[in-house]
């Protein structure tokens, strides 16, 4: 199963926030669609990273380390915190 901005939305609690979750070697991230909405100028290639599109060439929310610049931009304090549910 691969992960999907979407997928963040069916949850009531999640859907609308800002969310971003790394994999333990943070190696990946995953983020919200809110998170997507606030990121207006996504680059079409990101050197030497990766932005996961689907078919359509619309960012899924998955990618490496290379679009972590642009979320950390959007409220590095809010960003720079980690909340466990």
């Amino acid at each position: 199963m691969r992960f999907a901005k979407d997928d963040l939305d069916r949850e009531p609690l999640l859907r609308g926030r800002l969310v971003l979750l790394a994999r333990v070697d943070v190696h990946a991230y995953w983020v919200s669609n809110a998170v997507l909405s606030k990121l207006t100028n996504l680059p079409g290639e990101v050197d030497g990273g990766l932005i996961v599109r689907d078919v359509a060439g619309n960012p899924t929310g998955s990618s490496d380390p290379s679009l972590l610049g642009g979320i950390l931009s959007l409220n590095p304090e809010q960003a720079c915190s980690s909340t466990k549910l």
